[in-house]
């Protein structure tokens, strides 16, 4: 009796383990992902410098090391999207709908031509944490994954600015311009507080 209560134990124990694992190796954002979110930052840093700016570097924000994920109550919804963004074709939005319960994890991979910082789990962890590992920093910037359309031409996801003040949720739609690269379409606010 001892000896199945101590292996069902141990299996309890290795289930928990595994799964903790597994949310703490989230796979690698895809670099397509990374393009878009560096051509993104890179708007934000030439922005206007308003209080909904998600801007990265000194005195600004610092980059979550994870996605943010939705589920079906969290998700925004189809028709508020679509309202505030009449260029967001449908497929897209359906592509951002399949991966947006998914996390990934982000490291340096973003190319933005100023410096920046990824913070560790455990320091976005309370807000206390974050002010003492990053005391010069004053947001954690945080992005959800990308739905892009068939010929990837365009791309949708959701940036949140929170840990701080000021949080603001921005839909962004993203288009590639006749070079190639990827530019800001249109900007939404999901909410702000």
């Amino acid at each position: 009796m001892i000896a199945t209560l101590r292996l069902c134990f141990v299996c309890v124990l290795v289930a928990a383990f595994n799964s903790l694992y597994a949310f703490a190796q989230s796979p690698e954002a895809s670099s397509a992902d990374y393009d878009v979110y560096s051509a993104f930052l890179k708007s934000q840093l030439n922005g206007h410098n308003g209080v909904d700016d998600l801007r990265v570097g000194d005195h600004a924000g610092v980059l979550a090391p994870v996605t943010i994920t939705f589920n079906a109550t969290s998700s925004p919804q189809r028709q508020v999207v679509k309202g505030q963004i009449k260029e967001l074709q449908d497929s897209t939005f359906e592509s951002f709908l399949q991966c947006q319960s998914d996390s990934m994890s982000l490291s340096h991979g973003f190319l933005i031509g100023a410096p920046y910082k990824v913070a560790s789990r455990d320091d976005i962890s309370s807000v206390e944490k974050l002010v003492s590992r990053y005391p010069e920093n004053r947001c954690v910037i945080y992005f959800s994954c990308v739905g892009y359309n068939p010929g990837r031409t365009q791309a949708f996801f959701i940036a949140e600015r929170s840990m701080c003040h000021s949080g603001v949720q921005k839909y962004v739609l993203m288009e590639k311009d006749g070079a190639g690269k990827w530019a800001t379409t249109t900007l939404a606010v999901g909410w702000i507080q």
